[in-house]
């Protein structure tokens, strides 16, 4: 007898068909629905524009912009120097001049109009007659804490090593000390210098009238009477000013007494007693000492001198003077 297949039932006779004993202990337990139901939603339909819960910051106001830019006192360094050296290999090429300042400066970097550097200049072997200068004495003068960081902040300057053959000139023109030979030693020209600094390099220096770039100082408001490195024009002017009315309010600004107004002048009283009539005091000592002679005669002392008697106790005075005082301090 052939078994009998199993016939396909409906999807409804299905669902009345109990499940198998061993289909209802695998099943797992129901999960608890904490998941909402969910509809089934078109695909190109548009989300609902969802509103934040929370209320926006409130917007800060916007910072107002300077109107006038800060000035400086010297132009940036890209503005007049290029990365490429001249034809002697000692300092960059210019990109700017100006032509005022090429009449107080010569090509080797001696200064004209009677001018001085701050600094040593000196010439160095096989280099022409160009004027170096050291540049730790520069950074010194300058206020930098070495020459790294005067190269560092100033990119138009170029820095030379010197070599031995140099090290041992500037030993022999007494510019370096004997101990520096082994040293490495960074020059610079002292035209780059005065382009770079002006009247910072040059004694007793003023803005506009020492300077390099006197065209830009004027434009920017300085003057001849702004000492040098001066970065506000006016600046010295200000501190004069300051300090005369400083001195001023200090001859002006002792004690006062305080100032009463009133219609009654008679509740004060009467003036205060001047001070400057003093109290009559009687002097006797005109009485006193009025028998004495002073053109007299003096008394010559006389006798004779004074001897020393002072000798050593006996031993039987110190013993006696010793059990004295065992036995007073025996009653205390």
């Amino acid at each position: 007898m052939k078994p009998s297949r199993p016939q396909d039932l409906s999807p409804e006779a299905q669902r009345q068909v109990p499940p198998a004993p061993s289909q209802v202990q695998a099943l797992p337990p129901p999960m608890p629905q904490h998941i909402p139901p969910q509809t089934p939603q078109n695909q190109n339909a548009a989300l609902p524009a969802q509103t934040p819960t929370y209320a926006p910051s409130q917007a800060s106001p916007p910072k107002p912009t300077p109107t006038k830019s800060t000035l400086k006192a010297l132009p940036t360094v890209r503005d007049h120097t290029t990365d490429q050296l001249g034809p002697g290999g000692d300092e960059y090429l210019p990109r700017e001049v100006d032509e005022q300042g090429e009449k107080k400066v010569q090509p080797n970097g001696q200064l004209n109009g009677g001018r001085e550097y701050r600094c040593r200049t000196f010439l160095v072997p096989l280099r022409g007659d160009k004027l170096f200068m050291l540049a730790t004495e520069c950074a010194r003068v300058l206020g930098y804490r070495d020459s790294y960081l005067l190269f560092n902040k100033n990119r138009s300057l170029y820095k030379i090593i010197a070599n031995q053959q140099e090290k041992d000139d500037l030993v022999a023109q007494e510019i370096l000390p004997f101990s520096y030979r082994s040293r490495q030693i960074a020059i610079v020209t002292a035209r780059s210098m005065f382009r770079q600094f002006g009247s910072r390099v040059i004694v007793n220096g003023r803005r506009v009238r020492d300077d390099y770039w006197e065209t830009k100082a004027r434009k920017q408001g300085f003057t001849e009477a702004d000492l040098a490195g001066e970065k506000r024009p006016g600046a010295s002017k200000a501190r004069e000013a300051a300090a005369e009315a400083s001195q001023s309010s200090g001859m002006f600004g002792g004690p006062h007494g305080e100032i009463v107004y009133s219609n009654t002048p008679a509740q004060f009283g009467g003036a205060p007693p001047t001070q400057l009539v003093q109290p009559d005091y009687n002097d006797t000592r005109s009485r006193d000492y009025a028998g004495i002679l002073k053109t007299g005669p003096r008394q010559e002392i006389t006798g004779p001198a004074y001897q020393d008697r002072t000798g050593p106790s006996p031993i039987s005075e110190i013993h006696a003077q010793a059990h004295h005082a065992a036995e007073f301090n025996r009653s205390v």
